[in-house]
């Protein structure tokens, strides 16, 4: 059997790693970005934006993540219920583990944060006693600069058990043609008798129209939106020495809404992701190379009812507007 994975972010080679150890399929995973070691963002080394497209941060292998902290949370309580998506707990730490053990085989740091049980304790108690929740789990930095390394391994390794990688090939339209899955690009297209659709947030808009074309009904999710804030490293430090990437959430007096912290990054950078039509700003810190400051995103979860419940169409329209507002 054929099977055909659109997007080489976590969840294209982590699917195409189980097909290659537990299967006889052929696989082909095709990206429009490049290969890891070849994504080099002029914001991230320069300090300068060169508008590339597709963005060197989100697009190529390993996905956003590769250039973008290199932060694993090795806890189910961070990134997800897993009743969402109709798996138990343990169920989700078991997959985490696979993940964890994969990264510290291609090289990732063995440290981790967030596991003296005490001081977790202490930070939750005063984290309480101002009406907010602090949610803790063991987390593991790699950092920008070695994650692409470490991710290239992981590629080198899939490509020797028969994996093929089409790079720099963006997927135009999926067809099913006669049974099979048909994936078209500007120069080519490739069948399969399976097919994983995985493109990130840079191509879920873009699935969601071949989505509806094939037939596939979908729902709204929430929406979380909100801004990056930066400040000196100092004032994070109490909090970092206990847990890197800390986790507080409550709720607002006024309306009942869920306020979030996201992707923290002590010592690390604020910098743009280009998209077509818009742009936005994403955090990162580095394993070597740290800065005098800290940057973190504060969202609020959004949920839409009728007349209006597109959600992703309602952050693309805010994402456009404070473009056009900041210049």
């Amino acid at each position: 059997m054929d099977v055909l994975i659109i997007g080489a972010g976590p969840a294209g080679m982590f699917a195409a790693q189980k097909l290659a150890n537990d299967s006889d399929h052929n696989v082909t995973v095709i990206d429009m970005g490049k290969e890891s070691l070849k994504r080099k963002c002029n914001a991230l080394y320069r300090d300068m934006c060169t508008n590339c497209q597709p963005c060197e941060i989100y697009a190529g292998i390993g996905g956003a993540g590769a250039l973008s902290d290199g932060k694993l949370n090795l806890t189910p309580l961070i990134g997800g219920d897993p009743d969402s998506i109709h798996r138990s707990y343990d169920e989700v730490k078991r997959y985490i583990d696979i993940v964890d053990e994969t990264f510290l085989k291609f090289g990732a740091d063995s440290d981790v944060f967030g596991t003296n049980e005490d001081d977790l304790k202490l930070l939750r108690r005063k984290a309480s006693a101002h009406g907010i929740e602090f949610i803790s789990g063991k987390q593991r930095h790699m950092g920008s600069d070695k994650t692409p390394i470490i991710i290239d391994k992981f590629y080198t390794d899939l490509k020797s058990k028969g994996v093929k990688f089409f790079t720099k090939t963006k997927v135009e339209k999926i067809d099913i043609v006669d049974g099979k899955f048909v994936a078209t690009t500007g120069k080519e297209t490739f069948k399969g008798d399976y097919i994983i659709v995985a493109p990130g947030r840079a191509g879920a808009y873009w699935f969601r129209t071949q989505a509806k074309r094939l037939g596939i009904t979908n729902n709204y999710g929430p929406i979380d939106v909100g801004v990056r804030a930066e400040f000196p490293t100092t004032i994070y430090e109490p909090v970092e020495e206990i847990m890197y990437d800390a986790k507080f959430k409550l709720y607002s007096k006024t309306y009942d809404d869920l306020i979030r912290t996201f992707c923290t990054n002590p010592k690390g950078f604020v910098t743009e992701e280009r998209y077509p039509d818009f742009v936005l700003v994403n955090g990162h810190a580095k394993k070597d190379e740290k800065s005098q400051n800290c940057n973190l995103a504060i969202l609020t979860r959004i949920e839409l009812t009728d007349p209006v419940e597109d959600t992703t169409m309602y952050g693309r329209s805010i994402a456009r507007l404070a473009t056009t507002i900041g210049g």
